[in-house]
């Protein structure tokens, strides 16, 4: 059984020397722990190892991972691609949307999120290397996306999400990141309220942070494998 607090430490561990071998401060970049298909059990062992952000693929799991866990004040994210039909759920389920990339999707949520909580934080997918098999936007729309979702009430546009393609070595990786460092500039430009640059998993997360990631994926480092 995997030594949850202990796979926790060592991440840690890695980002903060990712994070003093390119100057930054490590309290700047965020681990966010991908739970899908992992237990509540091992999700609130994360949550009392220190760990409080956890990403979800699906609104349903994470409904039901969200019963068990009410009296934990997590910060649950959802990674995983959003159909229209799940938007008024996932609205009032989440405090993070990290796969934004319409603005009918961005207007749905705002509608649907209650009054009663703070607006949701959004992140647009990028699609910055055009690949047909991924998600996400091009870089040619993504100011009139920021726009349309910058005019809405119960939502808060925060930056980029991006998964680029894989590569291995670590100056492959960084050069990997490029494109998607250029679209964050650019929206950072327009919005300078923009903080958020969500790129990086297990594979490639020091190259993300030595590139200027904000936000890390990381799941089976962590809970060891799915129970898929």
């Amino acid at each position: 059984m995997t030594n949850i607090p202990q796979t926790l430490e060592a991440i840690t561990q890695q980002i903060q020397l990712a994070c003093l071998e390119c100057s930054r401060k490590p309290q700047l970049v965020k681990l966010l722990a991908v739970s899908k298909r992992q237990s509540s059990n091992a999700i609130e062992v994360a949550f009392t190892a220190g760990q409080r952000a956890f990403g979800e693929n699906y609104v349903q799991e994470a409904l039901e991972k969200q019963v068990i866990l009410s009296h934990l004040p997590i910060e649950w994210h959802l990674i995983g691609p959003l159909q229209r039909n799940k938007a008024k759920k996932a609205a009032n389920a989440f405090d993070w949307i990290h796969t934004i990339n319409d603005a009918d999707l961005a207007t749905r949520l705002s509608t649907a999120r209650s009054t009663n909580k703070p607006p949701l934080n959004l992140l647009i997918q990028v699609n910055a290397h055009d690949e047909s098999s991924k998600a996400g936007i091009c870089r040619e729309t993504l100011l009139y996306l920021a726009k349309t979702i910058q005019s809405l009430e119960r939502v808060r546009l925060r930056g980029i999400m991006a998964i680029p393609p894989r590569v291995s070595g670590f100056t492959e990786q960084c050069e990997n990141f490029a494109p998607i460092v250029e679209a964050f500039e650019q929206l950072c430009r327009h919005y300078p309220e923009c903080d958020t640059l969500s790129m990086g998993m297990s594979a490639d997360f020091k190259a993300a942070i030595c590139q200027g990631s904000t936000m890390i994926r990381v799941g089976e480092a962590i809970f060891g494998a799915r129970s898929d």
